[in-house]
């Protein structure tokens, strides 16, 4: 059974890992399309804010250029807040990642404490039936050992025929003698 739950957990491990790198595909192209985007639409507030200021530029030049100015000041500042904007989702998204990260670790670890654990489990399950193994083989011999020596007459038990001739009670010296 650990070998099928080692199985498991090697399989969760993978799947893991598979929806971690897919959701870090999935947030790189969603990143590259949020910058893509918010280029485009500072291309087209450009484009826009050209077609509008052409012709106040003819009407005045300093009122134009304060406006441009202004305007390529507000760019800038969407520009930067837009950036700001995509960098602290990156780092909450790198944030996420080290915490998958670090969880993954954790299981690792938790593995590997569990295996240790089953390992000494087992040693000591082992020593544990191999003593009381020995111990039984000793009782063994100990009442053996009492048996002869409690039988240690040379007599034969009681109730013995020999060809119909009852040698209970006899030494084997008296029935080689007979």
């Amino acid at each position: 059974m650990s070998k099928k739950t080692g199985e498991i957990l090697e399989e969760n491990n993978k799947n893991e890992t598979q929806e971690i790198n897919e959701k870090k595909e999935e947030n790189k192209v969603e990143e590259k399309e949020e910058v893509e985007s918010v280029e485009k639409e500072i291309k087209e507030n450009i484009k826009e804010k050209k077609e509008t200021d052409k012709p106040k530029e003819q009407e005045n030049d300093k009122k134009s250029e304060d406006k441009k100015d202004v305007n390529n000041q507000e760019k800038e500042d969407n520009k930067k807040e837009k950036k700001k904007d995509v960098e602290e989702k990156s780092e909450v998204k790198k944030q996420e990642k080290n915490k998958k990260d670090e969880i993954e670790k954790e299981n690792d670890n938790n593995k590997d404490n569990k295996n240790e654990k089953n390992l000494k489990n087992n040693k000591k399950k082992i020593i544990i039936s191999s003593i009381i193994i020995g111990l039984l083989i000793l009782i063994a011999l100990i009442f053996s050992t009492v048996f002869a020596l409690a039988n240690n007459g040379n007599n034969i038990i009681d109730g013995v025929n020999i060809n119909d001739t009852d040698v209970s009670n006899l030494s084997v010296e008296e029935l080689r003698n007979n």
